[in-house]
């Protein structure tokens, strides 16, 4: 704010919302973030099958729910996808 105080220049402020970061973010931004901060092909293959291929099923009272794949957002399954979450959000604030 100093700065732009000082230059005299506009102020840009960004919002972001991340109550649920890691269940919004679709698979081809995953897939971008790898690419981009120019992850192995190797690793990349192994983190894009390891993600793609968890499946989730709930279970109430009542009964269970049939094993749905996940199509969009990142499991906290394990340290990378902590690091995934914050390269992809890194790449979106750097876009703006």
């Amino acid at each position: 704010m100093l700065e732009a105080e000082e230059k005299k220049a506009n102020l840009t402020v960004l919002w972001l919302d991340l109550v649920n970061a890691n269940g919004s973010i679709p698979h081809k931004l995953r897939d971008l973030t790898l690419e981009r901060y120019r992850i192995l092909l190797t690793s990349k293959a192994i983190l894009i099958e390891h993600f793609d291929k968890v499946n989730m099923s709930f279970t109430s009272r009542n009964f269970p729910t049939t094993w749905e794949g996940l199509f969009e957002g990142i499991l906290t399954v394990c340290t990378v996808s902590e690091v995934l979450i914050a390269a992809a959000m890194n790449l979106i604030v750097k876009s703006v």
